[in-house]
């Protein structure tokens, strides 16, 4: 008496399109490592029986009839699992095999970055980073806010010449980098805005990845504070920036 027994399986998987990866196909090999929100479809043949089971972990999963002993089966992955397929027949069950799925999730996106002052001006900030994700960036900004700002008189609010100048913070959106990891540069000009002594400006930036799973997760970098220049700072940045000029 023939017992139910598993003929065939086939794999397939489709990972989500954002992280560039390719489509998996394998065929008597169900142990399979995947991004979180893939969709799987598996196609069992079985021989010497007119059915499949298959539970995943302790949850039954649907299978559907197909043609000539064919079944198949979806499911999205969410979590690592542990499946088992099971050939079935008239009143006897065939031996299970037991099967592996193994889902990685989309992380955080890191970032690094360096800031130089300028030679030339105390209101100018460079700044040069890194950032690397597992599959790609959506975004990239650089923030800037008065973390400390010396009370204005009415009068000074007044003779503001431009909005930025009244303005306590900034967002600047800048070029995302393509690919997995990339470098970028950032000049900061201060000079818009009003700064003055006994004020603190502090900056960042912050960069997105491309999840499309879960949505675009955000990662800080750290935080640069500068405080203003003091009126003699700012003379002795004017008496070196004249003497050069005459030299």
């Amino acid at each position: 008496f023939a017992m139910p027994n598993l003929a065939g399986l086939r794999v397939q998987a489709i990972p989500p399109g954002y992280t560039g990866l390719p489509d998996i196909d394998q065929r008597n090999q169900g142990d399979l490592t995947v991004p979180e929100g893939t969709p799987i479809q598996w196609t069992v043949n079985v021989s010497n029986g007119t059915g499949l089971r298959m539970r995943l972990n302790d949850a039954p999963l649907d299978v559907r009839a197909g043609a000539a002993n064919t079944f198949h089966s979806n499911w999205v992955a969410s979590k690592n699992t542990a499946y088992w397929l099971t050939p079935t027949g008239d009143g006897v069950t065939g031996d299970s095999l037991r099967h592996r799925i193994r889902v990685i999730r989309d992380g955080k996106p890191t970032i690094r970055v360096a800031e130089e002052a300028d030679s030339t001006s105390r209101k100018r900030r460079h700044f040069t980073g890194s950032v690397q994700d597992d599959y790609g960036f959506s975004r990239l900004t650089f923030v800037w806010a008065f973390a400390e700002k010396v009370a204005r008189t009415t009068t000074d609010e007044a003779n503001a010449t431009t909005t930025a100048s009244q303005e306590n913070e900034g967002r600047i959106e800048l070029e995302v980098p393509t690919g997995r990891k990339g470098t970028f540069f950032h000049t900061w000009e201060m000079g818009a805005i009003d700064w003055r002594e006994g004020d603190v400006l502090e900056c960042w930036f912050e960069v997105w990845d491309n999840d499309g799973v879960r949505g675009a997760k955000m990662t800080r970098s750290g935080t640069t504070r500068i405080a203003a220049p003091s009126q003699d700072d700012i003379r002795e940045e004017r008496n070196e920036t004249a003497q050069s000029i005459e030299d």
